[in-house]
């Protein structure tokens, strides 16, 4: 390995980019937020592409890009190299030329991520890193099964502005069983009188202020796939599931709910409770309900859910 490209290492231009925001209550939704990144493919086989996609409260301006090395939060979580960098570094590892996707995915709602480099490209990366060429304040990224890459989405709505960041895993072996995202089929509520309502994922579900609803996930427990640890020592595990409620205004009994085999069950991750906000405290006769569901494995999965407010 040349030199040269040890210093493409240490040679980092770092700018701040990321845009932080204080909310008082963090599941209470208020104006524009990212709640979730997803992948259709968590972990990307190699000549595969992925779609990218995200949770967003509003609607808005969308900026998608990839980075393979990116800098600390400090500084935003800024792309330690130029896409130029990254093209010289494959010119001089690969036998047989390729191109280097661009950084910029585009500003669609949606977004493409082409995995057409070899593994090879990647492998490299890690040995170089490995070497002891990353600087302080990086993080070693583990090379064992994957290359993690960042994608950073970058939201505007009139002068507002959000960036956020997420991990996408490239696989570096095309024979790696990849993980699915976990399945959340749909959303109901039990009413007091013991009826049970499926919330309507193409509109409006009316529901009464200040009554106590019981809400339950459709997830079941075979959502939380089996796979094969490797490291310290290899081990069959069952995937944990953790769902983060979202909502505008109102009170909800969790924040989250989880399911963890074998210590806690699967009612426990499908079940919550809401009330729905006053008029005083909330004077919009319309609210929504947002659910994440995610696997300890990098899948991601939503739901959202449209409600009208009735007295």
């Amino acid at each position: 390995m040349t030199h040269k490209y040890t210093l493409l290492f240490l040679g980092l231009s770092l700018a701040l980019g990321a845009c932080e925001e204080d909310f008082d209550a963090y599941n209470d939704i208020k104006g524009l937020r990212v709640l979730a990144h997803a992948s259709d493919k968590p972990q990307l086989p190699p000549n595969e592409s992925a779609t990218l996609s995200a949770l967003v409260t509003e609607d808005a301006d969308y900026a998608w890009s990839w980075c393979p090395f990116p800098g600390p939060a400090e500084s935003g979580y800024a792309c330690a190299l130029t896409h130029a960098d990254v093209q010289a570094f494959a010119d001089e590892v690969l036998a047989t030329p390729v191109v280097i996707p661009d950084f910029d995915l585009g500003s669609a709602t949606t977004a493409v991520f082409p995995y057409e480099m070899p593994p090879l490209l990647f492998v490299s990366i890690c040995g170089l890193l490995a070497s002891g060429s990353v600087p302080d304040g990086f993080d070693v990224p583990n090379c064992d099964e994957s290359f993690d890459i960042q994608i950073m989405l970058t939201v505007s709505a009139g002068d507002e502005s959000i960036t956020s960041v997420s991990t996408l895993r490239l696989l570096l072996d095309a024979d790696t069983v990849p993980n699915q995202n976990p399945v959340l089929a749909g959303i109901t509520i039990n009413e007091p009188e013991g009826d049970e309502i499926i919330l309507d994922p193409m509109g409006p579900t009316p529901m009464k202020r200040e009554q106590l609803y019981e809400l339950h996930l459709d997830v079941t427990e075979d959502s939380a796939e089996n796979y094969l640890r490797t490291d310290p020592e290899p081990e069959d595990l069952q995937e944990t599931l953790v769902a983060r409620w979202f909502h505008q205004g109102g009170k909800l009994d969790k924040d989250a709910s989880s399911f963890l085999p074998g210590s806690i069950p699967i009612d426990i991750l499908q079940k919550n409770e809401w009330t729905p906000p006053t008029v005083e405290d909330y004077p919009e006769t319309s609210s929504r309900l947002f659910v994440v569901l995610r696997d300890n494995r990098g899948g991601v999965t939503w739901q959202v859910r449209d409600i009208e407010l009735v007295p």
